[in-house]
């Protein structure tokens, strides 16, 4: 199968699941301990002789007997040397081990009592560390695990490329685009793996393209095509099913567009990664990215300069990661996959009017950032599928009601009425009338930053 290593890796592993060894429970603990603390008590004894038999006097043992009279006259003095040699039962006993003090059924119960404190003891200590460690380290953000932009789709020292000349240069594509309010759509069908960087053009009437394909398999070169027409540009690779499972292909593009751009259409069935180039700016009416492929190599990274009218963004899975101007509308949809989001939404517009904010996030974590530095109306829905959600707008100005809906949920800031089902009426932040509107369905975990 084609980029098989990366198919592999589509899914990312749950949080929970688990093949390693028996977990090591409190329980198993005590019992392991109580069995060391047998066996060295044990130990101990027989090595200091408690464990052997009381010593027995043969009758016709002269040397013996002689031995035993000599030591007790050293330690207990002359008058024990008669008592001894008069009366046999004055021969001192064996040592006997104490028993313990806390003995039932024939169990020790002294020993487990020493277990369950040195248990107790270890896990005070683990607990311990644990705590120092939380107090130290910084929140998590969910992006410990994001892979790296284009090096983590692999297939670097593939020798073959896709072109005219084969050169390992690339290939460019001019993309012409008409009318008043041009629009370009580009899509990636294929089980090819790629990068996508969107530049500024240097002209005003048309995209240009810059393909850089290359896969370790030549044969594989008949089946990519790439094709441009009248506002669209089209890359098709291979569908996934070769003979060679180490069979690899990946490609580079770098779309330019001019600054005329009004709509730009983005949908990829490939594993993709977006990024916008630092510096360019994007004033659009319309922003459409799909990228329907779950692999968690997926990728978009917006910029603060990437300002549409509307804009809609949805990822099967990956990573949604950067700042986008909220202007009109923008509806982010993550639900159908595991698509970890961090994004900051930062209003802009008209000073009076209310943009739209629509966000659904699926089973992996969601965290949205409101920025409102001029205090726009805000009217905003957020829904997730159980992924835990943050919701952070501590600099917006809300002022308003909050509507929701959630299985728990975690609030700081100035939340009144805090509850979700409070008699007193609905929660809500600085005025209680204010024009502001929050929504928030989940069935899972929503943590709220005033």
């Amino acid at each position: 199968m084609l980029n098989e290593g990366l198919q592999q890796r589509n899914t990312r592993p749950s949080a929970g699941s688990s093949n390693g060894p028996v977990r090591l429970t409190f329980w198993n603990m005590v019992m392991a301990t109580t069995a060391v603390l047998a066996v060295k008590e044990w130990y101990e004894d027989y090595k200091s002789g408690k464990s052997k038999q009381p010593i027995q006097l043969q009758p016709d043992d002269a040397e013996a007997g002689e031995s035993l009279l000599a030591r007790s006259a050293a330690v207990h003095g002359a008058h024990a040397v008669g008592a001894l040699a008069l009366d046999p039962a004055n021969v001192e006993e064996p040592y006997r081990r104490r028993r313990g003090w806390c003995v039932c059924c024939g169990v020790r119960c002294d020993l487990i009592c020493k277990a369950l404190g040195i248990v107790v003891l270890i896990y005070a200590l683990i607990g311990g560390y644990k705590f120092i460690k939380w107090i130290v380290t910084p929140e998590p953000t969910g992006l410990e695990n994001m892979p790296a932009f284009s090096s983590s789709l692999g297939c670097t020292k593939g020798k073959y490329f896709f072109g005219p000349d084969h050169s390992k240069d690339g290939v460019s594509y001019t993309i012409p685009l008409q009318g008043s309010t041009p629009v370009l759509r580009v899509n990636f069908d294929g089980a090819a793996a790629g990068t996508v960087v969107l530049t500024q053009g240097e002209t005003d009437t048309e995209a240009e393209v810059t393909l850089k394909l290359r896969t370790n398999q030549e044969p594989l070169l008949t089946d990519v095509s790439a094709t441009s027409s009248s506002s669209s540009w089209q890359l098709k690779t291979p569908s996934g099913r070769t003979a060679n499972d180490d069979a690899c292909m990946r490609f580079d593009a770098v779309l330019a567009v001019p600054k005329t751009l009004r709509n730009l259409t983005l949908v990829s069935t490939s594993i993709l990664q977006v990024q916008f180039a630092q510096g360019s700016s994007f004033q659009l009416h319309s922003l459409d990215v799909s990228l329907h492929s779950r692999s968690a190599l997926n990728m978009l990274l917006p910029h603060a300069d990437i300002s549409a009218e509307h804009a809609a963004i949805e990822l099967h899975g990956g990573y949604l990661v950067g700042t986008l101007a909220l202007r009109g509308s923008a509806n982010i949809n993550t639900k159908r996959g595991d698509t970890i989001t961090k994004l900051t939404l930062a209003a802009d517009g008209k000073p009076d009017a209310a943009p739209q904010l629509t966000t659904a996030t699926g089973s992996a974590r969601g965290d949205f950032t409101y920025v409102n530095a001029d205090a726009r109306p805000i009217n905003a829905e957020h829904t997730s599928t159980g992924g835990d959600l943050y919701l952070r707008y501590a600099s917006s100005a809300f002022s308003g009601p909050i509507d929701i809906e959630a299985k728990s949920w975690t609030a700081k800031g100035g939340v009144e009425n805090f509850g979700m089902h409070n008699p007193h009426g609905k929660p809500y932040v600085g005025d209680e009338k204010g024009t502001d509107r929050l929504k928030i369905r989940t069935s899972g975990w929503v943590g709220t930053y005033f």
